[in-house]
């Protein structure tokens, strides 16, 4: 699907957006920049990429998770230096950044959108540093946005050609192209494949003109015309958590959350109003922690907010000698420690207990029965299960000897005199 994500969201949002509950928490800020724009999560590390596209800077800088030193020996920035044309050129303008998170060919990879050169060039962390990996894509007009699925092939936006292009994983081979009017700015893909853009068509400036939903397939090489969403006005820009499919829309210096397909619906809150600036770049979101990140060039921060997990990690401990298994199936654990990544409701069940040792109870999960339990996972991330050792029967006992004879008791008292019997015969 071809959709305009941040239109389809605005006009619901525009209605009593601060009738719902906030679906984040603020978490922390980090910066300053000169001019955060794209922002992107390694997910196997929890680093955070963001560019700089300002008067001295031309350049992506690394962050922990958390804003500090970049972890898994990445190093804090690269720049393009070693691509074919020995620089990037930001051109203090929006620049499109994005990881492949998957576990395909691809994984690992890093696309960085230079509008100046027209290209898109990919890194790879090795060895301590990020080096550039060939193939450079080429022949854009003026690409922005990029963005890879669950399978790790690559989208860019080319609103210069009003065209969305994909490719397979590494950027070998590209697939397929969709026209798309109007489009700027960010790309991101669901979890089905279904494909989102931020803009207004046919290049209508923000206001009451209607924007446009459009579907495909991943792999179609056009796009058929769904409907029209009227009065959309000052969407900046959007994420998409590809683990729930709920999208994030940042529109007047807050962002909303909601889904777009198949039809638009508001599904939860809105965060930032007071916190962020009306120059919200990018929103980025890690699928393993929930955790959103929001690029402000206006407060020249990255703004932490925190959502629901949807996945999140699991570690069971086991004392003494036995075996749990969960629910949905991952994890057989039978070692001192064990850990696995869950989506959901988790059941975990003492499945059986060693040689000599008996099942004696959870800590840190809502026991069901006797051998299961429920785990929270709001507020959970540590279970340990308890095998103790079975008692042994003690010995039989000897028996006990016979007793000596007591005393002869004495003589009893005489008894009653019988009735007298019948009279003889004569």
């Amino acid at each position: 699907m071809l959709v305009s994500l941040c239109a389809a969201l605005a006009v619901l949002a525009l209605a009593s957006a601060s009738a719902f509950a906030s679906p984040a928490t603020y978490l922390h800020s980090f910066g300053p920049f000169e001019r955060p724009t794209g922002i992107a999560v390694e997910e196997s590390t929890g680093n955070v990429l963001v560019p700089e596209s300002g008067e001295d800077f031309n350049a992506v800088y690394v962050f922990g998770e958390r804003g500090g030193s970049p972890a898994g020996g990445a190093p804090a920035a690269f720049s393009g230096l070693h691509t074919p044309d020995e620089s990037f050129e930001f051109d203090r303008a929006w620049v499109g950044i994005a990881v492949d998170n998957s576990t395909g060919p691809g994984a690992g990879s890093i696309y960085v959108v230079d509008r100046g050169h027209a290209v898109v060039d990919r890194f790879k962390l090795s060895g301590g540093e990020f080096k550039y990996e060939p193939p450079q894509l080429t022949g854009f007009t003026e690409p922005e946005g990029v963005a890879t699925d669950a399978d790790g092939d690559v989208y860019v936006s080319d609103p210069g050609a009003n065209m969305i292009r994909e490719y397979s994983p590494g950027g070998t081979t590209e697939i397929a192209s969709f026209p798309a009017e109007g489009l700027e700015r960010s790309v991101v893909v669901d979890s089905r494949g279904d494909i989102f853009v931020y803009g207004n068509p046919n290049g209508a400036p923000a206001g009451p003109y209607p924007a446009e939903i459009w579907r495909s397939s991943d792999t179609a090489t056009s796009a058929e015309k769904v409907t029209e969403v009227p009065e959309v006005e000052g969407a900046g820009a959007d994420g998409i958590d590809r683990a729930t499919d709920i999208g994030y829309v940042a529109i007047g210096g807050r962002v909303m959350e909601g889904y777009a397909m198949p039809t638009p619906v508001r599904t939860g809150g809105e965060f930032g109003l007071g916190t962020f600036s009306e120059g919200i770049q990018n929103i980025a979101v890690n699928e393993k922690t929930g955790a959103i990140y929001v690029s402000d060039a206006g407060k020249e921060k990255v703004f932490i907010y925190q959502g629901p997990p949807a996945r999140f990690p699991l570690t069971v401990f086991v004392t003494g000698e036995g075996e749990v298994v969960s629910t949905p199936a991952g994890m057989a654990c039978s070692a001192a420690e064990c850990t696995d990544e869950f989506e959901g409701e988790v059941t975990l069940t003492a499945a059986k207990a060693a040689a000599g040792y008996e099942f004696a109870g959870w800590i840190g999960c809502k026991p069901i029965s006797e051998t299961t339990c429920t785990v929270d996972r709001t507020a959970t991330t540590e279970v340990t299960a308890v095998f103790l050792k079975a008692g042994k029967e003690g010995a039989a006992g000897n028996e006990g000897k016979a007793g000596a004879t007591g005393p002869t008791g004495e003589k009893g008292a005489g008894g009653a005199a019988g009735v007298q019997g019948p009279a003889g015969p004569p």
